[in-house]
């Protein structure tokens, strides 16, 4: 009887301890399924899936600070884009002024520079930084990601001269990028819009985005969230970075 309620206790014990530990374990799984943003970075981080971190800065009187996109900006402000890429590829940069025009800022035809390197981190520009002029709106920074080149951006590129620093894109180059685009996420001011549906044309393929944003500091986007990790042949991924400007 004694021997009996021994092995009893012994087993009451060892389903105790067993019961919480699962607990614990779930506990775990549950905290990490409530912070999606986290995954998000790791994932940029480990390389486990194609990715773009990007850095806005401000300068201050201790050096360029980061600050988040959904601010607002006045006349006068000055800022530096900084991105880098966990992946060998490709980006190209299109600022959409307030005014109606669309220039390419990134790469300059004098460089090329848009074949870019994991790890290896970009400034845009890559001396001073934009400074916000008397042209209050929205003024918009699309970004263009992909292990291959966007064909139509680099004929424009090689047409245009040695020492522009930013390229006025005709009509036909736009309506290109629009369909290649399709229509971003609404936002009702400042922040960062990625696509919300996946297009085909001019011969290349879009990817969906995974995003990941803290209230200061870079931005993470994911190529990974419909399909493979990875960038396929003619595949590229657009999303916006909106800045309010008044």
């Amino acid at each position: 009887m004694k021997t009996s309620s021994a092995v009893a206790l012994a087993l009451l014990v060892a389903f105790c301890v067993t019961s919480i530990r699962a607990q614990r374990g779930g506990t775990r799984r549950l905290d990490r399924n409530k912070n999606p943003s986290e995954e998000v970075r790791q994932s940029y981080e480990r390389r486990q899936v194609d990715g773009l971190k990007i850095t806005i800065y401000q300068p201050g009187s201790n050096g360029l600070r980061p600050v988040h996109p959904g601010q607002s900006f006045t006349n006068g402000d000055r800022i530096k884009v900084r991105f880098e890429s966990n992946f060998d590829g490709y980006i190209y940069v299109v600022n959409l002024t307030p005014g109606g025009e669309t220039r390419l800022l990134f790469p300059w035809p004098s460089s090329r520079r848009n074949h870019v390197r994991a790890g290896q981190a970009y400034d845009i520009p890559n001396a001073g930084e934009f400074r916000f002029n008397n042209e209050p709106g929205l003024e918009v920074l699309q970004i263009v990601m992909s292990r291959s080149q966007v064909y139509f951006l680099e004929e424009i590129l090689d047409r245009a001269p040695l020492k522009a620093r930013n390229i006025l894109l005709d009509k036909e180059v736009v309506k290109k990028l629009m369909n290649l685009a399709g229509k971003p996420r609404r936002l009702k001011g400042s922040g960062i819009a990625t696509q919300t549906e996946s297009k085909r044309t001019e011969g290349l393929q879009t990817r969906i985005l995974t995003l990941e944003s803290r209230k200061e500091g870079s931005i993470v986007v994911l190529a990974g969230a419909k399909g493979p990790a990875r960038f396929g042949p003619g595949e590229v991924s657009i999303f916006e970075i909106r800045l309010n400007h008044y």
